[in-house]
């Protein structure tokens, strides 16, 4: 039990720092991305694209290399996340257990 609980702040760090990485990443392609789209029109449910961009955007190398360092981030999350929920799960048990 005291072994799960001095790794548990260990974890919770690297988490949070792919959580800080995953948000300054979507930040920055948010921002990258903005000169292609109106983004009033995307709230009026009109095309949120500005008419001449599309193509450009599609054939964009910057931000398919955001797309892919977003996506490699949020799987290394949800693994994290899954072996966390593993741990709890682990640990809840070995604290059941260990009730007279």
């Amino acid at each position: 039990l005291r072994k799960k609980i001095a790794s548990w702040e260990a974890d919770l760090r690297m988490i949070r720092e792919y959580e800080n990485i995953g948000k300054e990443l979507s930040d920055e392609y948010s921002d990258y991305i903005s000169h292609y789209f109106d983004m009033l029109n995307g709230k009026f449910m009109k095309p949120a694209f500005l008419d001449d961009k599309r193509d450009e955007f599609l054939n964009d190398h910057v931000m398919t290399n955001y797309m892919a360092q977003i996506y490699g981030n949020t799987t290394i999350l949800n693994e994290l996340y899954q072996e966390k929920t593993i741990a709890i799960d682990s640990l809840i048990k070995l604290i059941d257990n260990s009730k007279p």
